[in-house]
């Protein structure tokens, strides 16, 4: 097990990081990939949830961020939907961030109105919901496999509303608990590439 100086900012910096890390994969990697069919609609939210905070946590270090941010835009594998990618997954974890009152991933209804009560954030929210005409967007989920290899997990695909055809939005009919939970494994995914276990690449995508 590595040891960390965290008496100084780099060495407490990297601590920190590898057990938020750790938590997110332990989390994901005991539930997500092998149990979801067994779980009911309020466990998965519950790890919706803490997956979601301890993501957030972990992106406040800009140069996470940056490395999480660039991988994403930089991948070619899977066409020209970067952006909205981080756009999806920034909207899900804002959403849970800033709504925590929902019980099941099944009761998350929005509204503009309901995204900027009081809350200057939710306008990124409202921004993704508010294209001229419904988006489709599709991404794989990749796991690392033996050998150091990156095995092929999930494909999912998503017609996102918009505003403007739909008054209220209940994110359930558009993306799944169990995409979202997907969703949060291409995080764990993406640590162990940038770092937590770094492997040669070959074959990954984003």
């Amino acid at each position: 097990m590595k040891e960390y100086n965290i008496t100084s900012k780099e060495g407490a910096r990297e601590f920190v990081l590898e057990k938020l890390a750790l938590g997110i994969r332990e989390l994901i990697n005991s539930q997500s990939y092998y149990n979801l069919e067994n779980l009911d609609e309020y466990e998965k939210f519950d790890i919706i949830k803490s997956a979601s905070e301890l993501i957030n946590e972990l992106l406040e270090d800009k140069k996470t961020n940056e490395k999480f941010t660039s991988l994403i835009l930089e991948s070619k594998i899977n066409g020209a939907d970067a952006k909205l990618k981080l756009e999806t997954f920034n909207m899900i974890r804002n959403l849970i961030s800033h709504f925590p009152f929902f019980k099941s991933w099944e009761e998350v209804i929005i509204t503009k109105e309901i995204l900027m009560w009081n809350n200057p954030s939710g306008q990124s929210i409202v921004k993704y919901f508010s294209s001229p005409e419904p988006r489709n967007i599709s991404y794989k989920i990749y796991t690392r496999g033996p050998y150091d290899s990156w095995d092929e997990k999930k494909t999912i695909s998503i017609l996102i509303p918009t505003f403007i055809e739909e008054k209220v939005i209940i994110l359930s009919k558009f993306i799944s608990a169990e995409n979202v939970l997907w969703t949060f494994c291409l995080i764990d995914s993406l640590l162990q590439y940038l770092g937590i276990d770094v492997v040669d690449p070959s074959g990954y995508s984003v």
